[in-house]
């Protein structure tokens, strides 16, 4: 992990991107993470989905992990880093928590729109940016790292959804 943070610090130096994590997070599309992404990205709804990320996570990083929070207007997907004996650059939190939200736009095919977004830290000098990437401006200084979805967003049929495909991938 402490190599990866330090390619992290490098690739953040080297742009000048004050908000590198959210514009890689963009970027993300389910071919990003391969088999897994595949596996996803055939899953049924966007819930099923998650519950594949949880279980295959460890195949795309040993970086962090999920849990999912249900609540009355959604489900909170939070991140856990689980960083070596450098702490992550809040970039790579951005970059994870970007990409939830372009992975689910790009399966769905709808502009989806979190709930709320917290963040762990103190508040960026770049809101304009957070706020057109999530679709409103995150609730920083929180408690957690996560992204609020709404029930009804998590029951969107994929786009590619198959399940013998899905089956095949696993």
């Amino acid at each position: 992990m402490d190599e990866t943070v330090n390619l992290w610090g490098v690739c953040i130096s080297e742009t000048g991107d004050p908000c590198f994590g959210l514009h890689l997070g963009e970027q993300v599309r389910p071919s990003t993470f391969h088999i897994v992404g595949y596996t996803l990205m055939n899953a049924a709804n966007l819930s099923e989905a998650f519950d594949k990320l949880n279980q295959y996570q460890r195949l795309i990083s040993d970086g962090g992990i999920f849990q999912k929070v249900p609540v009355s207007k959604g489900v909170w997907f939070i991140y856990h880093p689980r960083p070596g004996s450098i702490p992550f650059f809040y970039h790579q939190i951005d970059a994870v928590l970007a990409a939830v939200l372009a992975f689910s736009r790009w399966v769905t095919g709808k502009m989806l729109m979190p709930i709320e977004v917290s963040l762990n830290r103190a508040p960026s000098l770049e809101v304009a940016e957070y706020k057109r990437v999530f679709g409103l401006l995150p609730n920083f200084a929180a408690d957690f790292d996560g992204i609020l979805i709404s029930h009804e967003a998590l029951a969107l049929p994929l786009l590619e959804a198959d399940e013998e495909l899905c089956e095949i991938h696993e």
